[in-house]
């Protein structure tokens, strides 16, 4: 009967230990997720950023091959 316990407290050190490491492994992917959404949040920024200064360059080239057309009058 003894050897039965200390199979099962065994057993449930190893449970606990496995729910220990779950528990801290979870945690983790939780932060790993948390830099992700920043991560994304801040690429958005930068995109939207790169977008306008596209869009300002743009405009910046029509107007010069304008000047350009104008001076070739």
């Amino acid at each position: 009967m003894k050897n039965t316990n200390s199979t099962q407290d065994r057993e449930i050190s190893l449970a606990e230990l496995a729910a220990s490491e779950a528990a801290a492994h979870f945690s983790n992917l939780q932060s790993v997720i948390i830099d992700l959404d920043q991560t994304i949040t801040d690429l958005s920024e930068v995109i939207s950023g790169l977008t306008e200064e596209k869009r300002v360059l743009e405009e910046d080239n029509e107007e010069l091959r304008r000047i350009i057309e104008q001076l070739k009058a």
